[in-house]
């Protein structure tokens, strides 16, 4: 039912929905630097050696904006990634905030979004949470600003990566 909604609303608005297969792209395996790292379901941050924090789900969303489609092939457009990354970065870092408030008013915390109640203070203000890398290194990151800030780099040239299939 979600799905048919979705679907007549996208069309509604002269869009489309497209059913990304999860193999295709591994959006939750793959960095903005275009890093693949493979992660257990109960990672729920997205992590890189590239600076990029962010929860894990809502970065996939954002790297999903960036999807093509071609042919029967699903591609991810790394310059649109970067491109798009300035403006992406706030709005991720804002809906993590706007959940920690809510949990603070007494809503309950999402399960998959990765944070725990004991990571927030008394007062629902976030603590530093400690995020593992792939080397164990611990990373302290405040939990209100888990988002890496925006990299003003440009590549050289622009250019599409195939990922999976």
């Amino acid at each position: 039912m979600f799905v048919t909604e979705l679907i007549r609303k996208a069309e509604s608005a002269g869009g489309e929905v497209w059913d990304i297969p999860s193999h295709a792209l591994k959006l939750s395996q793959i960095c903005k630097c275009g890093r693949l790292k493979k992660k257990s379901l109960s990672e729920r941050w997205h992590i890189c050696e590239c600076g990029a924090v962010a929860q894990r789900d809502l970065f996939s969303g954002f790297l999903a904006r960036c999807a093509e489609k071609q042919d029967d092939k699903f591609i991810l457009d790394t310059s649109k990634v970067e491109e798009l990354w300035c403006e992406a970065e706030p709005l991720m870092r804002q809906a993590v905030s706007r959940i920690l408030e809510q949990s603070a008013s007494g809503w309950p915390l999402p399960a998959s979004f990765g944070i725990a109640p004991s990571s927030l203070r008394r007062s629902g203000s976030p603590v530093n949470l400690v995020l593992r890398t792939e080397t164990g290194e611990g990373r302290a990151v405040n939990i209100g600003d888990a988002v890496t800030l925006c990299s003003h780099t440009q590549r050289e040239s622009p250019e599409k990566t195939a990922v999976g299939l």
